[in-house]
């Protein structure tokens, strides 16, 4: 679990609404699994801010069940693989931005071609 300040540091930056759906109803989602991070009370990149984003509960738990929400959330950002690094790999916001995250809570709107 992420402390305190770095959950903060999200909700701020997020504006505390679903980068799914817009929803001010929302968690705490790792994109990068933590398990694919490293040790839990070790890791190097699971509590980075780039790392984690505010999704819905709805939409948290269809992408550890539904292979067709899996692929959405990989293809827009939510959801990385092992390998990717979460500051390099642009989010999809509810409103049709993408956006780079850093690792010390920043943001920054980028343009993709889709």
């Amino acid at each position: 679990m992420p402390s305190k300040y770095i959950r903060n540091i999200i909700w701020n930056r997020d504006f505390g609404v679903c980068w799914h759906c817009g929803s001010e109803e929302t968690t705490l989602h790792h994109r990068l699994n933590r398990k694919m991070g490293g040790d839990r009370t070790k890791s190097k990149v699971a509590d980075r801010p780039s790392n984690l984003l505010t999704i819905c509960p709805e939409y948290n738990s269809l992408m550890e069940s539904d292979l067709n929400v899996v692929r959405e959330a990989r293809e827009r950002g939510w959801k990385l693989q092992m390998g990717q690094n979460p500051s390099l790999t642009p989010v999809y916001r509810f409103d049709g931005t993408w956006w780079t995250l850093t690792d010390l809570g920043g943001i920054f709107r980028v343009d993709i071609d889709v």
